[in-house]
This record gives C-alpha cells, sequence and structure tokens, in this order.
C-alpha cells in the first residue's frame, strides 16, 4: 500500500541522507514480510503541512524495538545494522525526527511502525 501526498523538498544537505534512511528502513520492511502469507506494506510519504516518512509493516513475532538498534553482531545475527544507522543520522541533524512504535495488528500480526519527520529550520530556531 502506498500514499503519497504532496512533493517532499528536504534540505540539499539532507538528500542523501534521507535516501539512505529509506532505503535502510524498506530493506527492513520487505525482510520482516518474508514468509508471511498475510503480510502488511504500508509506505507514506507526506509533504503537506509537514514532511514525513511513514512505513509501516507486520512482523513474524513480537519485538522488542530497543532491541532492533542494536548492530548485528550486538544482537547475534547475520542481518545488517539497520536501524542503528537509522539513529545514528538521525542523532546528527536536529532537524529529523525518528520514532519506532508497534500500531496494532493486522492478520493476527503485529504492525511495526518507522517514523521520519522532518522539522522545518524556522520551527528549530524558536
Amino acid at each position: 500500500d502506498l500514499s503519497v501526498t504532496g512533493i517532499m523538498k528536504p534540505p540539499d544537505s539532507l538528500e542523501m541522507e534521507l535516501f539512505e534512511i529509506l532505503s535502510i528502513m524498506l530493506d527492513n520492511a520487505v525482510a520482516a514480510l518474508d514468509g508471511q502469507a498475510d503480510g502488511l506494506l504500508h509506505i507514506e510519504i507526506n509533504s503537506t503541512e509537514v514532511q514525513s516518512i511513514i512505513i509501516s509493516n507486520t512482523l513474524q513475532g513480537d519485538i522488542d524495538i530497543e532491541h532492533i538498534y542494536k548492530t548485528a553482531k550486538e544482537r547475534g545475527t547475520i542481518h545488517g545494522y539497520g536501524l542503528k544507522r537509522v539513529r545514528e543520522i538521525v542523532l546528527r541533524h536536529p532537524c529529523i525526527e525518528h520514532f519506532t512504535y508497534k500500531s496494532g495488528e493486522y492478520h493476527g500480526r503485529t504492525i511495526l511502525v518507522q517514523h521520519i519527520h522532518l522539522i522545518q529550520e524556522s520551527r528549530l530556531e524558536q
């Protein structure tokens, strides 16, 4: 499911970082769907009043949100560096907010939401 509202215009200095964040979040979401017969993947790009990217996907089982921010080595898995890298990028840029939360269920599976929100520079100065 895909929803695009408006044209996103991130600051030039953030284009590559946002591309990297989006790539990681999509890769994680698609990997989580592997083997799910009734999985959900929802991508929302919103650029009306605020600029945001939301990626929601179902999970095979429940998840400890703090656990997903660790590297593969720290988690004891062979999968990539994922959301820890997203967190590193976000912490370097005060105009990006990142939220990870569970949002109900779909066909008995937990929905995990990754939400990136760009804060307008004028709001940062207030």
